[in-house]
């Protein structure tokens, strides 16, 4: 039962106690002896139990700093790690179009989750939301790289597919470690309203149009990041309007468990924001976060919760812009530039914007060709308005001329038995989703329309 340093203190107890009794019972001038012989004893038991108590306490205060070490590293990471993502609201208090919000609660000191937004242009606001695997400091490392590899690439002017394209081959370079990411990519164009995105294997995310309710939106995810080099990214367009809200998260909320092993799930998630789809951006986070405390309870957080919500308040009208040059062939290069300004600031994929400018040249040469007398000066005004699709507008007085219902070019012929003419409005045809003519008091006025959307 007893240890032997606690058997020799309780000997050495015993034999001062008897000492004293002979002390008390023999009280003489041999006293002093008694007194030397306690001392001793006592001196004695204090060496042997002194060493083994000064030896834990040292080990007991060196591993309580090491706690204490290592708790301050952490602490320390995890103010870097905040400080990585935008944490200061409004985040862009000039822009009244959109209303932003964030944040990002980890399970630990340092989490793998992370969000992030920024203006790649003046027109086009990236939303970037994503979950590393695994958790800790590993997790950590890993979501540093993926966000500023996400965020370099996004700037250097690549589509959210392109950017999933490039950071998961990067990623997969050298990860023995296997991690992987599931992320979610945006480009918000603040002048059309489109939103064009890609999906990494991450949660759908819910929108809520104006007066509706919230719903997921129906998105078809890719592979996460870091796993398989060479995937291709698809890209998705979906328009937002006034009043709309578009909410990403991570699955730390729809997988979060209370006591009896229930999982939070995707209906109370949506229940929730239907519940609050009133709250501008920050109440409504706060919001679902109080609803899901109030579902877990007292169980301890388990993943990294993370989530964004983005508003738009007010969508910057697109306004016509035009454009007014004689009908002459010095003219084409001025009339191109023109179009092109607005089309590439819409975030115009470069694909589309080549077939408009083949358009735009087929009808304004013929407009120099055929609208006026020969040796007589007219002009041509040009206009332009980029929304979800491209319209373009030709005006010109000079004579009735409707190049719709020239005939279209037969390509069965041979080269030498085709008739001249007609090839020109065929492409435009082919090139552009539609087209239109009509004569109005006395102006023939042509109208070419193309769609934005992106090409595989």
């Amino acid at each position: 039962m007893y240890s032997i340093r606690s058997k020799i203190l309780l000997t050495a107890i015993v034999l001062i106690s008897c000492l004293n009794s002979i002390y008390v019972l023999y009280s003489s001038t041999s006293s002093i002896l008694f007194a030397v012989i306690s001392c001793l004893l006592l001196g004695a038991v204090c060496i042997v139990i002194s060493k083994p108590i000064f030896t834990s306490f040292d080990s007991y205060t060196r591993a309580r700093l090491e706690r204490e070490r290592i708790g301050t590293e952490l602490n320390i990471a995890a103010r870097i790690q905040a400080g990585m993502l935008p944490y200061v609201f409004p985040a862009f208090p000039d822009r009244t179009e959109f209303d932003i919000y964030a944040t990002m609660l980890p399970a630990k000191e340092i989490g793998g989750d992370f969000y992030d937004f920024f203006l790649i242009d003046e027109d086009n606001l990236a939303l970037v939301v994503a979950d590393i695997s695994g958790k800790g400091i590993p997790s950590a490392m890993f979501m540093s790289i993926t966000k500023t590899l996400i965020k370099n690439n996004a700037c250097s002017g690549k589509s959210p597919g392109e950017v999933f394209e490039t950071v998961n081959n990067t990623l997969c370079e050298n990860n023995d470690a296997a991690m992987f990411v599931t992320a979610f990519l945006a480009y918000y164009n603040t002048a059309t309203g489109n939103v064009i995105y890609a999906n990494a294997g991450h949660n759908p995310p819910y929108l809520k149009k104006s007066g509706k309710a919230y719903e997921m939106l129906k998105v078809e995810p890719c592979l996460v990041l870091g796993c398989i080099e060479d995937m291709v990214y698809d890209e998705e367009v979906i328009t937002l309007e006034s009043g709309d809200t578009f909410f990403l998260y991570t699955d730390g909320i729809t997988e979060a468990m209370n006591s009896k092993r229930e999982l939070y799930t995707e209906s109370r998630l949506l229940k929730a924001l239907n519940k609050h789809s009133d709250c501008p951006p920050k109440e409504l986070l706060a919001a679902i976060k109080q609803d899901m405390d109030s579902f877990v309870g007292t169980e301890e957080q388990a993943d990294d919760i993370t989530m964004l919500a983005l508003e738009i308040a007010h969508l910057t009208e697109s306004k016509v812009k035009e454009l007014t040059v004689l009908a002459s062939v010095e003219y084409l290069g001025e009339v191109l530039d023109f179009v092109n300004t607005e089309v590439k600031r819409h975030n115009c994929p470069p694909v589309i914007q080549n077939n408009i400018d083949l358009a735009v040249e087929e009808v304004f040469v013929n407009i120099v060709n055929y609208a006026y007398e020969e040796g007589s000066k007219g002009s041509a005004v040009i206009s332009i308005n980029v929304g979800e699709t491209v319209i373009i507008r030709f005006e010109d007085s000079g004579r009735p001329y409707n190049p719709i219902e020239q005939e279209e070019p037969n390509l069965d012929t041979s080269l030498e038995d085709r008739e001249l003419g007609g090839f020109g409005v065929f492409l435009v045809k082919q090139l552009m989703d539609n087209i239109e003519y009509e004569r109005v008091d006395n102006k023939n006025i042509l109208i070419i329309t193309k769609k934005i959307k992106n090409l595989q």
